[in-house]
């Protein structure tokens, strides 16, 4: 394909647009359709013919664009009991109702489906690309505009059919979204690697956290089977020290001490260059304690109850918050294969049976030093370790390719829907 910078452009009551685009409203390219109540009590069936979306299947399904299927379906004998309208594959479907409007799920219907009152659809005439469509509504239309920023914000019909768009030629159109679409296919092919990825690490981490490498023979103990060759020891006689974090305030002023809190732990990893600066609140004589250094295993005792991060450099400026809990270990035990053990089923058996059966809110230094512990030798944890940690790797490595997919599909969207660039057509 080849692109060229457009100069000739027009002014318009939605700005700057190039000179042989249209401006149009909504409904002159589209019909506007609502969805259905369905009965409270419907269950829905997994093999009917037609989809039945609900609003918030909008949102589970990430950030694909078409929804092939959901959790519920619906059959001939219910779309004529109800007198539900079933709409073609193609239709194009967003939230009107309820704060999910302002996570701007916009989603296309994969094959024959309706989809409940809290949704509204638009179908695509025969002379405006469905794709384009679905892409300029995606990028271009603000849904939370349009519902206002309320506790129960709604988007009324009249408000969308009104909504003015500008559109290329239906060859360029056409062209824009297959230029999209590569992009989109190539971010779903992504997902679908770390994805798969993300489960092999599962099922790997299970098996080598409990049977080990290459054992043949087993012991019963109280967490279950384990390598003969094994210890099953208790946290309290692996670790050095165990400790809370200390009190202090984050503050916007740069300079001084950084804080690590549990708001800043997500999939087990940190984003060290987001951390805020803080200021302690009380006078203290014993500050280097509360540095992190190599080798710390943070938990979350509150917040993100129980998730852990390995701290992986010695830093100078960065302490850790009252609501964590660093654990220093002893000589014996590798600190990468402590932090995979943090993440294992069970680990997390341990954690939320100390709960007693409550939702899980928070920990104690009692109940951490109370965990069993399955160990190997030293040289069979880091080898653990290492399988694991290549795993990390490669998911690391797809995730930024993802990250980097999505800013070139952002920075294109932006380009290509306000004709800043163009598409030759022939």
């Amino acid at each position: 394909m080849r692109f060229y910078k457009e100069t000739n452009f027009k002014e318009t009551p939605i700005g700057k647009i190039p000179k042989d685009w249209e401006i149009v409203m909504l409904k002159d390219i589209g019909r506007i359709v609502n969805g259905f109540g369905f009965p409270i009590k419907y269950q829905g069936k997994k093999d009917g013919k037609y989809i039945f979306v609900k609003v918030n299947d909008t949102n589970r399904l990430g950030n694909e664009k078409f929804i092939f299927s959901t959790e519920n379906t619906a059959d001939d004998d219910l779309v004529r009991t109800l007198q539900l309208q079933v709409y073609p594959p193609g239709t194009i479907i967003f939230p009107k109702i309820g704060m999910v409007i302002y996570l701007r799920k916009v989603r296309i219907l994969a094959k024959h489906g309706t989809f409940d009152n809290n949704i509204m659809g638009i179908i695509p005439n025969r002379d405006v690309d469905r794709d384009f469509l679905y892409y300029f509504f995606l990028e271009k239309i603000d849904l939370t505009k349009l519902a206002g920023r309320t506790t129960a914000p709604s988007i009324r019909r009249s408000d969308i059919e009104k909504l003015k768009i500008s559109i290329p030629p239906l060859l360029e159109q056409q062209k824009i979204a297959e230029i999209l679409s590569m992009i989109d296919n190539a971010i779903q092919k992504t997902n679908e690697i770390i994805a798969k990825t993300e489960r092999l690490k599962k099922g790997l981490k299970e098996e080598l956290l409990t049977k080990g490498i290459g054992h043949k023979e087993f012991k019963d103990t109280e967490i279950g089977r384990i390598p003969k060759e094994w210890k099953l020891v208790k946290l309290s006689n692996i670790a050095e020290d165990i400790y809370y974090g200390i009190t202090a305030k984050a503050i916007e002023n740069r300079g001084g001490l950084k804080i690590l809190r549990t708001m800043d732990i997500k999939d087990y990893n940190v984003d060290w260059t987001a951390l805020p600066y803080c200021e302690i609140t009380q006078k203290r004589s014993d500050i280097n304690r509360f540095l992190l250094k190599r080798g710390d295993l943070i938990i979350a005792r509150a917040g993100t109850t129980g998730v852990s991060i390995l701290v992986e450099k010695d830093f100078r400026n960065v302490i850790f918050g009252s609501y964590l809990i660093k654990i220093r270990l002893s000589s014996k035990v590798h600190p990468k294969f402590m932090h995979y053990f943090c993440q294992s089923q069970l680990y997390w058996k341990h954690i939320t049976r100390s709960q007693a059966g409550s939702t899980l809110k928070n920990i104690s230094l009692p109940i951490l030093k109370s965990l069993n512990i399955p160990l190997p030798s030293l040289y069979e944890q880091q080898k653990i370790a290492e399988i694991l940690s290549t795993i990390d790797k490669k998911l690391e490595i797809e995730r930024k390719e993802k990250e980097k997919l999505e800013r070139i599909k952002q920075g294109m969207m932006d380009l290509l829907l306000t004709g800043k660039i163009r598409v030759k057509v022939a």
